[in-house]
């Protein structure tokens, strides 16, 4: 009887939400102000209903372990099926039975530190561990409401320290197994916070946090590590972070939060304060549809696997780092032409460059704000306005190539005050292409035409320059964007000459990489650097995004000419925002677009 149930539960996680047929499918491109959001693509898709080698009997969970394999509860089939990240069935092991290392409809997979694989089962009521290549190491539980029982577990997930948490389903609660074998559990059946109704699917973020899809109650509960509640969201419907039956969940730290959103037959993803950003998927057996998706994980390299139940396969789809653009050519509060430059500041606010001569403000939601400036010469407006950059209180510095200077704004436009950006000698010359501070509130201005850079003190005040036009160590050719990372040493886009040198606050060179071409870590006229938090760089090219890290090891790239999807027509400045979003202006499509990657 008790197996009965269970095939019964099962098949309700399989069917959840059909009993809404009239409800549409949302359309997977959405427009908010001008705002637009991007589709994942599908990369491939492997998978056909039976018993056979890479064939699945409604796959419920699937994880990734550290080298990208592919770990898939084959839930009707009775087994664990493992494969390379593109697909390649590499073994499998279990069969139908209670006997270690066997399963009853296993439905719940995860991979910790070690590679080690923990296993849900909803019939037998437990959890098995494996070591990466199937061999049965301990298991916990057996049927029952106490501490370490289990009613029809589910979901799991592991997080660095090692504790293991289970979406303990029919008990309407989580359960969390500490490395020592301790249990502890929060939750219990209803809708109020911290409540569940069959939570189905659990995810945990970098910071420890705890995400769990409240399957019945078509909502995501936030957790600190030890079920002190935090946040919900979602409500039933088919609008945009609305939830029908969403039984998983998984986070890239990259990408976002992603959510099978499993009767509306869809993906959603939202950033880490749960804001929508883009949906996929619609009901069918097509590529890119789903029926009854109920499985999630991510890779290193930000692809998103999904475990299509109802289709019996496995989905991949790669990388999605657009998050949205916004713009087109023309005059209105959503239209540039030719945009120059980009900040964002600490509250998320954006300001773009204009070619007009305006500057134009818009919230973290991008929602038009202001126009600050406009052409004059006025003090706050500007005859040529170039790049700008944002200093440690907000305060907006601004290029005037037309006025030599640099001009200091407010958040707000209002004017402060402003300074010279040329000595008595090259005051004709030269055209200024970026600026940046150091942690002593030093400003760099790069000199493009001119071939140099010039550090001004926090007074501004003149202090020296260094570089000349050129090919050799501490030489440019035409430099454009300059960045300080987080120890203070100075990076340029040596754009002409294809490649980013470094120095220190004094100007003394100190190495240089990149070379010319259209390779990793090879460069087509860089033009802008941003360094995140973590010390990572990114580097504007003419039709691409690069990042490295610290070492100035190459970790990927996107983009490509075009005006599409992560396409690009010319990119003229990059700013990061508070939440790792990386925001570009794309100087040929009037727009600016901003990724999490």
């Amino acid at each position: 009887m008790k197996h009965a149930r269970s095939l019964f539960w099962l098949s309700m996680i399989l069917v959840a939400g059909c009993a809404n047929p009239q409800r549409p499918v949302v359309p997977t491109t959405l427009k908010t102000n001008e705002t637009y959001t991007t589709q994942s693509a599908v990369e491939n898709d492997w998978g056909s209903y039976g018993p056979g080698d890479g064939q699945f009997a409604a796959p419920t969970s699937v994880a990734t372990d550290r080298s990208g394999n592919l770990y898939v509860a084959d839930t009707f089939n009775n087994r664990v099926q493992k494969f390379d990240n593109a697909g390649k069935h590499l073994f499998s092991w279990g069969s139908y039975g209670e006997e270690n290392g066997k399963f009853k409809l296993p439905s719940g997979i995860a991979i910790d530190q070690d590679g080690n694989v923990f296993v849900s089962e909803s019939v037998n009521h437990r959890i098995q561990k494996f070591d990466g290549n199937g061999v049965f190491i301990k298991r916990w539980g057996g049927n029952g409401s106490g501490a370490g029982q289990f009613n029809q577990p589910s979901g799991l997930a592991c997080d660095p320290s090692g504790n293991l948490y289970v979406a303990d389903s029919g008990n309407h609660r989580i359960q969390k197994l500490s490395p020592g074998g301790q249990f502890s559990s929060w939750g219990s059946f209803g809708s109020g916070d911290g409540q569940f109704n069959q939570p189905l699917g659990i995810a945990i973020d970098k910071d420890g946090k705890v995400f769990v899809a409240d399957t019945g109650n078509h909502r995501l509960q936030k957790f600190q590590s030890d079920g002190t509640f935090l946040s919900k969201h979602g409500t039933f419907g088919g609008d945009e972070g609305q939830f029908n039956s969403p039984n998983a969940v998984v986070i890239n730290s990259g990408t976002g939060l992603f959510v099978s959103d499993s009767g509306n037959y869809r993906i959603q993803r939202f950033n880490k304060e749960m804001k929508f950003i883009e949906q996929f998927g619609s009901r069918g057996n097509g590529s890119g549809q789903l029926l009854k998706a109920s499985g999630l994980a991510t890779d290193a390299g930000a692809n998103l696997f999904v475990a299509d139940s109802g289709n019996h396969r496995l989905v991949k789809y790669g990388p999605s780092y657009l998050v949205r653009k916004v713009g087109s050519q023309g005059s209105g509060d959503y239209q540039f032409f030719c945009p120059k430059g980009i900040a964002v500041n600490q509250g998320g606010d954006i300001f773009v460059v204009n070619s007009g001569g305006y500057i134009k403000k818009y919230d973290l939601n991008g929602v038009f704000l202001k126009n600050i400036g406009g052409v004059g010469s006025q003090n706050g407006r500007f005859q040529s306005v170039g790049p700008i950059s944002l200093d440690s209180g907000g305060n907006i510095y601004a290029i005037d190539n037309g006025r030599r200077e640099v001009q200091k704004l407010d958040g707000n436009g209002i004017f402060i005050s402003k300074f010279i950006t040329r000595t008595n000698s090259d005051m004709t010359s030269g055209y200024d292409a970026g600026l940046c501070f150091d942690s002593e509130d030093n400003v760099y201005i790069v000199d493009a035409s001119g071939g140099c850079v010039r550090k001004f003190d926090a007074n501004r005040n003149f202090s020296f320059k260094f570089g000349v036009s050129g090919k050799g160590d501490g030489q440019f050719k035409s430099p454009h964007g300059i960045a300080v990372d987080r120890n203070g040493f100075l990076y340029v886009a040596d754009t002409n000459n294809n490649r980013i040198q470094k120095f220190d606050k004094n100007g003394r060179f100190i190495d240089k990489f990149g070379s010319t071409g259209t390779g990793n870590g090879q460069f087509y006229c860089p033009t802008a650097i941003a360094f995140n938090a973590a010390g990572d760089m990114y580097v504007t090219e003419v039709y691409r995004i690069q990042k490295f890290n610290d070492q100035g090891e190459f970790l990927l790239k996107i983009g490509s000419q075009g005006s599409g999807y992560d396409q690009f027509g010319n990119l003229s400045g990059i700013a990061l925002g508070p939440d790792g979003g990386v925001y570009v202006v794309d100087y040929g499509n009037h727009r600016f677009q901003e990724f999490m990657f």
